[in-house]
């Protein structure tokens, strides 16, 4: 009788070494890739970024993917507007399901944390929390660049003016 761990060993020993390399490459720890999204030259070395880190890892994986790179003359969805274009849309998907599923929490609280970017620029990051499942939840909603650091007015109409597209049932708050 074959236990999975031996089923597992006879699977693996059947690949090409490419392949187990690729497997093993999955291991590899996401601190690697770096944890910027554009990345920098400030520090003296090369960092990609973590979206750059991103389709590196990728090819390293997948050598059609590694061909395209290095041939298209086109579209390699490497430069920054599209990098740009490409985590918009990520986000905007994100917040889809976030929205769901605050339209089917019964209350939703806003938690907005003083901080500033890499420029000393001051920005509010936004935080929401609400019930799923009987499961507190929160989710990273964005930042915005209030005018004023001291009105809590101000603060108010620019947080509810970054959560409400009209999708948001803001009576909850």
């Amino acid at each position: 009788m074959n236990s999975v761990s031996n089923l597992q060993k006879h699977k693996f020993s059947g690949l090409t070494h490419q392949d187990k390399i690729k497997i093993k490459e999955l291991g590899r720890p996401i601190p690697q890739i770096n944890i910027e999204i554009e990345g920098s030259k400030e520090s003296g070395i090369e960092d990609p970024g973590v979206f750059r880190g991103l389709i590196n890892f990728s090819a390293d994986l997948d050598n059609v993917f590694r061909e395209h790179l290095q041939t298209a003359t086109i579209f390699k969805g490497t430069s920054k507007d599209i990098q740009n274009e490409l985590l918009q849309c990520m986000l905007d998907v994100c917040r889809e399901k976030i929205v769901s599923e605050i339209n089917q929490a019964n209350y939703l609280a806003v938690m907005a944390y003083e901080t500033s970017d890499v420029s000393s620029k001051f920005q509010m990051a936004v935080v929401l929390r609400y019930m799923k499942g009987g499961t507190p939840v929160e989710k990273f909603w964005g930042f915005i660049l209030p005018a004023k650091h001291d009105a809590a007015s101000q603060l108010k109409k620019q947080t509810a003016r970054g959560l409400c597209d009209g999708t948001l049932d803001l009576m909850k708050l």
